[in-house]
């Protein structure tokens, strides 16, 4: 999707996750049940995936776009720079203080008018305290114009696997 939206930019994708069973499923690309792709249009899981004995895998030339890495979003610090965050059903089980200070260094790795993508059940109540404006359900944009705004290091996402 990135390749055909921006054809000449330079991706990077971060995908992270705390469970190192998910990590190594996702680092080798499978295998993925039909119901875990069930969502997914039909022209992508075509396009993406190869499929043996009722299983999916990601096609080799998608893997090596993507870094792989262990994060605790209540422990771990944050990489700087990404345009895209996409982390939903996750804070749903965190505490409130814990849910805002995540929501925070989400910001804070943003790049000015990055997206933040969580679950529809997570709706950030404070949006605009923390830095963010509510695009729509599950969509939030950093503000721009704030003291805290970073500057550009990198093109991303981070996703939970």
């Amino acid at each position: 999707m990135l390749k055909r939206l921006s054809p000449r930019g330079d991706h990077r994708i971060l995908a992270t996750d705390i469970d190192d069973t998910s990590l190594t499923k996702a680092m080798a690309g499978g295998p993925y049940r039909s119901a875990e792709i069930r969502n997914l249009p039909g022209q992508f899981v075509n396009k993406c995936f190869t499929s043996y004995d009722d299983s999916y895998w990601i096609i080799d030339r998608i893997r090596p776009r993507v870094q792989f890495r262990k994060h605790n979003l209540l422990r771990d610090p944050f990489e700087q720079g990404f345009d895209l965050i996409i982390c939903p059903s996750v804070v749903f089980y965190f505490s409130d203080q814990a849910k805002r200070k995540v929501n925070e260094w989400f910001r804070e790795s943003l790049t000015e008018n990055g997206i933040l993508f969580i679950g529809g059940t997570e709706t950030m109540l404070n949006a605009d305290e923390i830095g963010f404006e509510r695009l729509c359900p599950c969509f939030y944009r950093k503000s721009a114009g704030s003291a805290r705004d970073n500057t550009r290091v990198l093109t991303g996402a981070v996703s939970r696997t």
